[in-house]
Protein backbone atom coordinates (compact mmCIF):
# COMPACT_ATOMS: atom_id res chain seq x y z
CA UNK A 1 0.00 0.00 0.00
CA UNK A 2 1.68 3.37 -0.93
CA UNK A 3 0.55 5.64 2.01
CA UNK A 4 0.51 9.61 1.93
CA UNK A 5 0.12 10.04 -1.73
CA UNK A 6 -0.91 13.69 -2.63
CA UNK A 7 -4.31 13.81 -4.35
CA UNK A 8 -2.74 16.34 -7.58
CA UNK A 9 -0.16 12.60 -7.64
CA UNK A 10 -2.49 10.01 -7.71
CA UNK A 11 -3.07 9.50 -11.13
CA UNK A 12 0.05 9.56 -12.13
CA UNK A 13 1.06 7.22 -9.42
CA UNK A 14 -1.36 4.87 -10.63
CA UNK A 15 -0.18 4.97 -14.03
CA UNK A 16 3.76 4.36 -12.45
CA UNK A 17 2.45 1.53 -10.58
CA UNK A 18 -0.05 -0.12 -13.62
CA UNK A 19 3.54 0.09 -15.74
CA UNK A 20 5.30 -2.42 -13.99
CA UNK A 21 6.33 -5.54 -15.69
CA UNK A 22 3.87 -8.43 -14.38
CA UNK A 23 6.76 -11.23 -13.38
CA UNK A 24 8.11 -7.94 -11.38
CA UNK A 25 5.02 -7.60 -9.93
CA UNK A 26 5.01 -11.39 -9.03
CA UNK A 27 1.65 -11.28 -6.80
CA UNK A 28 1.64 -8.23 -5.45
CA UNK A 29 -1.82 -5.86 -5.41
CA UNK A 30 -0.22 -2.20 -5.15
CA UNK A 31 -3.14 0.35 -3.73
CA UNK A 32 -2.77 3.75 -3.16
CA UNK A 33 -3.88 5.71 0.33
CA UNK A 34 -4.38 9.39 -0.81
CA UNK A 35 -3.35 11.94 1.46
CA UNK A 36 -5.65 14.87 2.34
CA UNK A 37 -3.55 17.40 1.48
CA UNK A 38 -1.51 19.06 -1.26
CA UNK A 39 2.13 17.30 0.28
CA UNK A 40 3.00 13.67 0.91
CA UNK A 41 1.59 12.95 3.94
CA UNK A 42 0.20 10.76 6.75
CA UNK A 43 -1.64 12.37 9.46
CA UNK A 44 -2.48 11.03 12.79
CA UNK A 45 -6.51 11.03 11.79
CA UNK A 46 -4.97 8.95 8.95
CA UNK A 47 -3.65 5.91 10.66
CA UNK A 48 -6.79 4.27 12.10
CA UNK A 49 -8.21 4.15 8.68
CA UNK A 50 -4.82 3.11 7.03
CA UNK A 51 -4.39 -0.14 9.84
CA UNK A 52 -7.81 -0.79 8.92
CA UNK A 53 -7.15 -1.23 5.32
CA UNK A 54 -3.98 -2.80 6.10
CA UNK A 55 -5.69 -5.35 8.17
CA UNK A 56 -8.35 -6.08 4.76
CA UNK A 57 -5.53 -6.63 2.87
CA UNK A 58 -4.38 -9.07 4.99
CA UNK A 59 -1.65 -7.93 6.56
CA UNK A 60 -0.75 -5.38 3.91
CA UNK A 61 2.74 -3.74 3.60
CA UNK A 62 2.81 0.05 3.63
CA UNK A 63 5.13 2.27 2.38
CA UNK A 64 4.81 5.95 3.27
CA UNK A 65 5.52 9.04 1.68
CA UNK A 66 5.43 11.71 4.49
CA UNK A 67 7.27 15.55 4.48
CA UNK A 68 5.65 17.89 6.73
CA UNK A 69 7.67 16.19 10.05
CA UNK A 70 6.49 13.78 12.72
CA UNK A 71 7.70 10.82 10.54
CA UNK A 72 9.06 9.04 13.84
CA UNK A 73 5.22 9.15 15.74
CA UNK A 74 4.06 7.68 12.06
CA UNK A 75 6.64 4.40 12.15
CA UNK A 76 6.00 4.23 15.58
CA UNK A 77 2.30 3.41 15.46
CA UNK A 78 2.51 1.37 12.25
CA UNK A 79 5.90 -0.48 12.37
CA UNK A 80 5.19 -3.45 14.71
CA UNK A 81 1.66 -3.94 13.60
CA UNK A 82 2.73 -4.38 9.20
CA UNK A 83 5.89 -4.44 7.44
CA UNK A 84 6.26 -0.62 6.96
CA UNK A 85 9.07 1.29 5.82
CA UNK A 86 9.54 4.79 4.07
CA UNK A 87 9.65 5.49 0.34
CA UNK A 88 11.17 8.35 -1.15
CA UNK A 89 9.61 11.83 -1.35
CA UNK A 90 11.94 13.07 -4.24
CA UNK A 91 11.08 10.08 -6.76
CA UNK A 92 7.43 10.43 -5.80
CA UNK A 93 7.51 14.18 -6.58
CA UNK A 94 9.40 13.26 -9.96
CA UNK A 95 6.59 11.26 -10.98
CA UNK A 96 5.15 14.52 -11.93
CA UNK A 97 7.22 15.01 -14.81
CA UNK A 98 7.88 10.97 -15.95
CA UNK A 99 6.85 7.77 -14.51
CA UNK A 100 9.95 6.22 -15.03
CA UNK A 101 11.58 7.35 -11.76
CA UNK A 102 9.07 6.14 -9.55
CA UNK A 103 7.78 3.28 -11.56
CA UNK A 104 11.50 1.86 -10.68
CA UNK A 105 11.55 3.16 -7.15
CA UNK A 106 8.63 0.36 -6.45
CA UNK A 107 10.07 -1.70 -8.42
CA UNK A 108 13.30 -1.87 -5.92
CA UNK A 109 10.98 -1.72 -2.58
CA UNK A 110 9.09 -4.48 -4.33
CA UNK A 111 12.43 -6.86 -4.61
CA UNK A 112 13.38 -5.94 -1.04
CA UNK A 113 10.00 -6.37 0.14
CA UNK A 114 10.21 -9.66 -1.33
CA UNK A 115 13.20 -10.77 0.37
CA UNK A 116 12.00 -9.66 3.59
CA UNK A 117 8.32 -12.10 3.03
CA UNK A 118 10.52 -14.85 2.29
CA UNK A 119 13.39 -14.68 5.01
CA UNK A 120 11.92 -12.60 7.54
CA UNK A 121 8.04 -12.25 8.25
CA UNK A 122 6.90 -14.78 10.88
CA UNK A 123 5.41 -17.57 9.48
CA UNK A 124 3.23 -17.80 12.46
CA UNK A 125 3.12 -17.58 16.58
CA UNK A 126 5.92 -19.51 17.02
CA UNK A 127 8.48 -16.77 15.62
CA UNK A 128 10.67 -15.15 17.90
CA UNK A 129 9.62 -11.92 16.78
CA UNK A 130 6.10 -12.40 18.17
CA UNK A 131 7.60 -12.29 21.38
CA UNK A 132 7.19 -8.66 22.99
CA UNK A 133 10.45 -6.72 22.23
CA UNK A 134 11.83 -4.66 25.64
CA UNK A 135 9.42 -7.14 27.63
CA UNK A 136 10.77 -10.49 26.62
CA UNK A 137 14.53 -10.50 27.83
CA UNK A 138 16.92 -11.64 25.64
CA UNK A 139 19.98 -13.35 26.33
CA UNK A 140 23.25 -10.86 25.75
CA UNK A 141 23.83 -10.37 21.94
CA UNK A 142 20.37 -11.25 20.98
CA UNK A 143 18.49 -8.21 21.48
CA UNK A 144 18.71 -6.66 18.14
CA UNK A 145 16.40 -9.04 16.29
CA UNK A 146 13.21 -6.71 16.25
CA UNK A 147 15.05 -3.48 15.18
CA UNK A 148 16.67 -5.32 12.36
CA UNK A 149 13.12 -7.03 10.97
CA UNK A 150 12.07 -3.30 10.78
CA UNK A 151 15.24 -2.08 8.57
CA UNK A 152 15.23 -0.92 5.10
CA UNK A 153 17.18 -0.12 2.22
CA UNK A 154 19.60 -2.86 3.35
CA UNK A 155 22.28 -4.61 1.58
CA UNK A 156 20.98 -7.60 -0.80
CA UNK A 157 22.12 -9.93 1.91
CA UNK A 158 20.74 -8.58 4.96
CA UNK A 159 17.58 -10.52 5.57
CA UNK A 160 18.95 -13.65 4.42
CA UNK A 161 21.66 -13.23 7.37
CA UNK A 162 18.82 -11.83 9.53
CA UNK A 163 16.79 -15.27 9.17
CA UNK A 164 19.91 -17.36 10.49
CA UNK A 165 20.11 -14.70 13.78
CA UNK A 166 16.54 -15.18 14.19
CA UNK A 167 16.76 -19.77 14.08
CA UNK A 168 20.02 -19.04 16.61
CA UNK A 169 17.38 -16.99 18.57
CA UNK A 170 15.16 -19.50 19.09
CA UNK A 171 17.48 -22.34 19.17
CA UNK A 172 19.00 -20.41 22.37
CA UNK A 173 16.04 -19.78 24.20
CA UNK A 174 13.78 -22.48 23.32
CA UNK A 175 14.51 -25.16 26.46
CA UNK A 176 12.67 -27.93 27.99
CA UNK A 177 10.09 -27.09 30.51
CA UNK A 178 8.83 -29.63 32.03
CA UNK A 179 9.12 -33.75 31.31
CA UNK A 180 6.15 -34.81 28.47
CA UNK A 181 5.23 -30.97 27.38
CA UNK A 182 6.02 -28.37 24.95
CA UNK A 183 9.13 -26.62 24.87
CA UNK A 184 9.21 -22.75 25.57
CA UNK A 185 11.10 -19.73 25.18
CA UNK A 186 12.71 -18.85 28.25
CA UNK A 187 14.07 -14.99 28.90
CA UNK A 188 17.02 -14.61 30.75
CA UNK A 189 14.98 -13.95 33.70
CA UNK A 190 13.98 -17.59 33.55
CA UNK A 191 10.38 -16.35 32.90
CA UNK A 192 9.26 -19.06 30.52
CA UNK A 193 6.69 -17.53 27.85
CA UNK A 194 4.51 -20.13 27.05
CA UNK A 195 2.58 -19.56 23.61
CA UNK A 196 0.29 -22.89 23.31
CA UNK A 197 -3.08 -21.74 24.73
CA UNK A 198 -5.45 -22.31 25.64
CA UNK A 199 -6.68 -18.49 24.12
CA UNK A 200 -9.36 -16.29 26.01
CA UNK A 201 -8.30 -12.59 26.44
CA UNK A 202 -9.11 -10.24 24.16
CA UNK A 203 -6.57 -7.51 22.48
CA UNK A 204 -7.56 -4.39 20.48
CA UNK A 205 -7.26 -3.39 16.89
CA UNK A 206 -4.13 -3.99 15.57
CA UNK A 207 -2.81 -5.44 18.75
CA UNK A 208 -3.74 -8.79 17.16
CA UNK A 209 -1.12 -7.79 14.21
CA UNK A 210 2.54 -8.54 14.47
CA UNK A 211 4.66 -7.62 11.33
CA UNK A 212 1.91 -8.03 9.11
CA UNK A 213 1.10 -11.61 10.42
CA UNK A 214 -2.56 -11.79 12.24
CA UNK A 215 -2.04 -13.59 15.44
CA UNK A 216 -5.40 -13.30 16.54
CA UNK A 217 -6.93 -11.24 19.03
CA UNK A 218 -7.16 -13.92 22.28
CA UNK A 219 -3.61 -14.78 21.69
CA UNK A 220 -1.72 -14.34 24.08
CA UNK A 221 1.88 -15.50 26.29
CA UNK A 222 0.94 -17.23 29.50
CA UNK A 223 3.83 -16.14 31.44
CA UNK A 224 5.37 -17.48 34.51
CA UNK A 225 8.97 -18.33 36.58
CA UNK A 226 10.62 -21.25 35.38
CA UNK A 227 11.34 -21.97 38.92
CA UNK A 228 7.76 -21.47 39.95
CA UNK A 229 9.21 -17.85 42.24
CA UNK A 230 7.05 -15.11 42.75
CA UNK A 231 8.79 -12.23 39.52
CA UNK A 232 7.91 -8.65 38.94
CA UNK A 233 7.40 -8.08 34.96
CA UNK A 234 6.94 -4.50 33.69
CA UNK A 235 4.73 -4.78 30.72
CA UNK A 236 4.65 -2.03 27.63
CA UNK A 237 2.53 0.59 29.56
CA UNK A 238 5.15 1.14 32.02
CA UNK A 239 3.05 -0.93 35.08
CA UNK A 240 5.14 -2.84 37.48
CA UNK A 241 3.24 -6.54 37.96
CA UNK A 242 3.92 -8.88 40.57
CA UNK A 243 2.92 -12.36 39.94
CA UNK A 244 2.87 -14.58 42.97
CA UNK A 245 4.89 -17.92 43.31
CA UNK A 246 3.12 -20.72 40.53
CA UNK A 247 1.08 -17.80 38.94
CA UNK A 248 1.28 -16.33 35.87
CA UNK A 249 0.37 -13.33 33.60
CA UNK A 250 -1.25 -12.90 30.33
CA UNK A 251 1.16 -10.85 27.88
CA UNK A 252 0.17 -9.96 24.57
CA UNK A 253 2.42 -9.95 21.38
CA UNK A 254 3.12 -6.57 21.98
CA UNK A 255 4.10 -6.49 25.82
CA UNK A 256 0.44 -5.53 27.13
CA UNK A 257 -1.23 -7.43 29.90
CA UNK A 258 -4.05 -9.47 28.21
CA UNK A 259 -7.49 -9.35 29.90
Amino acid sequence: MLAGIPQKLVRQAKAAVKAIPEQMLAGWDIRVFPAKGENPEITDADLPDLLQRAANADGAHIIGFHQTGGQGRVAVALRTHFRFRWGSNEMLWSVAGSLDQFREHVESILMEEARWREHVMPADKSSPLILPKKVFEPLAGHADIWEECEMFNREVEHFEQLSKKIKHFAKEHTKPYQANQPSYMVDRDRLVWKDKGPYYAKAPFPRQWKYSLHVGEAFHYDVEHQQGREFTLTDTSGTANSIKPTKHINIDCHGFKSH
